[in-house]
């Protein structure tokens, strides 16, 4: 079976007009396939990578959350937000909240500090990740 990448791309972007599904970041991990040794790490945590976050670990998916700055740093400019799931008409800084609450109610392991290099090693089968001065690896990858 070969290595899957998944790409999640914040709304906004040239690639995906939208924000993902649950039911697609399920679909996209392959959730029911990951087995409990696997180790999912996310690259990024703006709304999408929080949104996948939170929904591998309620299946219980071993994951890192990597960011360089604070969790959803950039909500907190936003004076308004209509186009998340569940929260339309609430402040930036308030839904940002909202997901720090939720992280830290689910138990996330977060790294704050930025990725630097990043690697496949088709030997082993894993993602090799370089963020400060530690290396980390993982079964799968989500850059969102």
């Amino acid at each position: 079976m070969g290595t899957e990448i998944v790409l999640l791309v914040d709304k906004g972007s040239s690639l995906d007009k939208r924000q993902p599904l649950y039911s697609e970041l399920i679909y996209c991990c392959h959730l029911s396939r990951l087995a409990p040794s696997k180790k999912v790490a996310i690259i990024g945590a703006g709304p999408a990578g929080i949104a996948c976050a939170i929904q591998l670990k309620r299946f219980e998916v071993d994951l890192l959350l990597f960011h360089e700055k604070r969790v959803g740093s950039l909500l907190k400019n936003a004076w308004k937000v209509d186009n998340y799931l569940g929260c339309s008409g609430i402040s930036g800084r308030n839904l940002l909240k909202r997901f720090e609450g939720e992280i830290k109610q689910t138990g996330i392991k977060e790294i704050a500090v930025a990725v630097k290099d990043l690697d496949y090693n088709f030997r082993s089968g894993l993602f090799q990740i370089n963020a400060g001065k530690r290396k980390y690896q993982a079964d799968y990858l989500v850059v969102a």
